[in-house]
């Protein structure tokens, strides 16, 4: 069983570690949307997959701890946390599984803010480009254009767009 909350322990580190690296990458991809650096933004959304794909491979692990746990002391499997774990830690690792929890609870917090963030801007980006392509083919609105006479049209601007190129 000592065995067993070892493991739990240096599983919650790492995804401590990986929950901040991933923090550090949503800052990366913030930067680089704010800039507006399109291939940038791909590479940083392919290295945060891979990251939350490891992230969600200790999850796994972290879970299958706890319900072992939960077993072992006899719990109901069905309402077996990490939390209710809390009050059944052996009193040597008990402060380092207390830290551990709250670390782990505070760095996935602030992981889910900056991933709010940048879902946010991705929101606000594709609301513009969706804007501008409306604007582009969409005729309602539109200022009249001029033909050569002087005569009004009323043609999208995608219509023209496509005329100049």
């Amino acid at each position: 069983m000592e065995l067993l909350w070892a493991q739990l322990l240096n599983v919650m580190a790492g995804l401590e570690r990986q929950a901040k690296d991933l923090t550090a990458l949503a800052c990366s991809l913030r930067e680089s949307l704010l800039k507006e650096e399109v291939r940038k933004i791909g590479e940083w959304v392919l290295e945060q997959e891979q990251e939350m794909q490891r992230f969600h491979d200790l999850e796994r692990e972290r879970e299958a701890l706890v319900h072992a746990l939960g077993q072992g002391l006899g719990l109901d499997p069905e309402y077996v946390t990490a939390t209710v774990l809390l009050d059944h830690v052996p009193p040597a690792q008990r402060a380092e599984y207390r830290a551990r929890l709250e670390t782990l609870k505070r760095a996935v917090e602030t992981l889910k803010q900056e991933q709010a963030v940048n879902q946010k801007l991705l929101r606000r980006s594709q609301e513009f480009v969706h804007w501008l392509v409306q604007y582009l083919i969409t005729p309602e609105g539109a200022a009249p254009m001029y033909d050569r006479q002087g005569a009004s049209q009323q043609r999208s601007y995608y219509h023209f767009v496509n005329q100049a190129l």
